[in-house]
């Protein structure tokens, strides 16, 4: 027997049955809530708050927490019928324990008139900087260095900057958030925000070394005739932020110019925001809030310095003290003559995230942890006003198989657990709906699924035994229990029906095929088939696959490793945050209706690869 026969009695396989349509119970409340063991620091005050939306709520504070533990939901699913999908909700919220707290403000001027051979650098230029706050009541600390320089004037042909090498604390290096540079033919300005976690500073207050190391670019021999450095520094160490990388804004180099990014929509009460300019004007371009937006004006500074041109340099904090803040555009105007740079970022107070959100059957945890991750993502977030955030679905069954009996049973539930450092987790209510199948009129004759080159072919005949019109698609797994699309839909009527799919992109490893069978006047009417699996072992494989390309509307970017973390960066290499539509662990759909036209990269980190794919908006 050869081995290509083998292999198709491996992966084809034929079926016949009565397909399921899809109906649902609830969503149910629990009659019990109760604190579950766990390893978590802080137990859940009150859980039994979460049995109903009456806004009493179940609360945790500081520490991952304990698991919450829901159940008795009262089910009555018919006995033998198919259980498809499971979908949970969870209202409350998240508050931090402190607002974001900002010091005072420290500056420095460095003024450098060069002229002569140039043919080293710059070198460093020292300050000290007293540290105001320690760390002996984990104040949460976060160091923010915002410098802006005027670079040298050149009448030569190779125009020399200056480029800042490192800023360093203490010994130990700043990370830089954002930067704007703009170059006319004979000098250039910029501006730049670094900063630095609480891990990495001193202990206690007192005065450390604050270092900026630069170089001179573009000239390595000649003279450069009689122009400015000029370097202004403002320092400040925050207390209460959180310890995850700062979101930035987007830094912008024109005359009048807007700062705005889909990620700063994200501030909410005890936030900050920080936004510095700089231009080469003696008089001064203050920024314009956008309307609607809850704020206080903690500072604005602006300095002039330099024998030959005024430099301005300003810097704005905001304390954001609304709820729910819509997007931020900070302006700055100018005239012709400046050369403007602007650079925002947030300073974001403790947030709660999802830890852990498991379905429980027999009084046990089974299946996939659904909880939304990574953790450090702000869009992710527990809000800081009341809503539902849902997890698994119609077609989805957390990584587990379950029974009418098992979804019926009062120790069917579900656990929860957080992570709330220096914040206060709420949950207000908790409650699931759970999806099961009856009849349809759709019968599946034959599935098959087999190797075609780089690809699997997908085969099937069904008969439709009425007149209606039925949409089917194949969705894929890796078989951890969430499916993804990864066909076109295809329609058929009455009678028999033979259609072919193609999966270009299969994963490494095992792939699960299933087709969705959907009634195309009534679409919440679902059905599924079963079942169908093969493995796949090709290191030539395409790890990134993104369609459609170009795309107006929905974009959906399959990933053949599982997604750890991903980004979205426009042409300016600028982080894009753009509305998530849903992600799995080898799916991710965004959409793109609100993004201008143009190219995109998509940044995937995959175990331990990253791999970036590209695609074009277009309207």
């Amino acid at each position: 027997m050869t081995e290509r026969f083998l292999y198709l009695i491996l992966v084809l396989v034929v079926f016949q049955g009565i397909q399921l349509k899809s109906q649902s119970q609830g969503p149910l409340s629990p009659a019990s809530v109760v604190n579950g063991s766990s390893t978590g620091l802080s137990t859940w005050t009150a859980p039994a708050n979460a049995v109903s939306s009456n806004n009493a709520y179940a609360t945790a504070t500081n520490g991952n927490t304990e698991y919450i533990y829901a159940s008795n939901f009262g089910f009555t699913i018919p006995a033998t019928s198919p259980i498809v999908g499971i979908s949970a909700s969870i209202e409350g919220r998240g508050l931090p324990v402190n607002a974001v707290a900002a010091n005072s403000w420290t500056t420095f001027n460095n003024f450098n008139y060069a002229s002569g051979t140039v043919t080293s650098n710059y070198g460093s230029t020292n300050y000290s900087y007293n540290l105001p706050v320690s760390n002996a009541t984990n104040n949460q600390r976060l160091l923010l260095v915002a410098i802006a320089t005027e670079n040298v004037d050149n009448t030569g042909p190779l125009d020399p900057s200056v480029t800042i090498n490192s800023v360093t604390y203490n010994g130990v290096a700043l990370t830089l958030a954002s930067s704007a540079t703009r170059a006319s033919a004979t000098t250039s300005n910029s501006v730049s925000v670094y900063y630095l976690l609480n891990a990495s500073l001193p202990a206690a207050t007192g005065s450390y070394n604050l270092q900026i190391n630069k170089t001179i670019n573009g000239e390595t021999s000649g003279t450069v005739s009689a122009g400015e450095y000029l370097e202004f520094v403002s320092v400040n160490t925050f207390t209460f932020a959180n310890q995850f990388t700062p979101v930035t804004a987007v830094s912008t180099t024109t005359n009048t110019s807007n700062i705005t990014s889909p990620a700063v929509q994200y501030l909410r009460n005890g936030d900050y925001m920080v936004a510095a300019t700089f231009s080469n004007q003696n008089q001064g371009e203050f920024f314009t809030p956008s309307s609607g937006y809850t704020e206080n004006v903690e500072q604005v500074n602006f300095n002039t310095d330099g024998p030959t041109t005024g430099a301005t340099f300003h810097l704005q904090t905001k304390a954001i003290t609304g709820t729910n803040v819509p997007d931020e555009i900070i302006t700055a105007t100018a005239n012709a003559a400046s050369r403007l740079e602007m650079v925002a970022l947030s300073v974001n107070a403790a947030r709660v995230y999802d830890q852990e959100v498991y379905i429980t059957k027999t009084g046990s945890v089974v299946g996939s942890n659904l909880a939304t991750l990574p953790a450090q993502s702000l869009p992710l977030a527990w809000t800081d006003y009341d809503t539902f955030r849902s997890y698994g679905g119609a077609t989805n069954l957390w990584g587990n198989t379950f029974t009418s009996t098992e979804i019926n049973s009062s120790s069917f539930g579900i656990l929860i657990k957080a992570q709330a450092f220096r914040s206060i987790a709420h949950i207000d209510h908790i409650r699931i709906t759970v999806h099961y199948s009856a009849p349809l009129p759709v019968q599946v004759q034959t599935f098959s699924v087999e190797k075609s080159g780089s690809q699997v072919r997908l085969s099937t005949v069904m008969a439709n035994q009425d007149n209606k019109s039925y949409l089917i698609s194949v969705e894929r797994s890796s078989g951890s229990g969430s499916f993804d699309l990864i066909s076109g839909v295809e329609s058929i009527s009455g009678g028999h029906n033979h259609l072919e799919f193609y999966d270009q992109n299969p994963l490494q490893g095992d792939n699960v095929y299933r087709l969705k069978i959907v009634e195309k006047d009534n679409p919440e009417l679902i059905e599924y088939s079963v079942l169908q699996k093969i493995s796949w072992n090709d290191p030539d494989r395409r790890l990134l696959s993104i369609y459609p390309n170009p795309a107006q509307d929905l974009v959906y970017i399959h990933c053949n490793s599982p997604i750890v973390s991903w980004e979205l960066r426009n042409m300016l290499s600028q982080i894009i945050q753009p509305n998530l539509i849903s992600q799995t662990d080898h799916q991710i759909v965004i959409s793109v209706k609100e993004l201008p036209p143009g190219n995109y990269s998509f940044v995937v980190l995959s175990g331990q690869e990253q791999v970036t794919g590209q695609f074009v908006v277009g309207r």
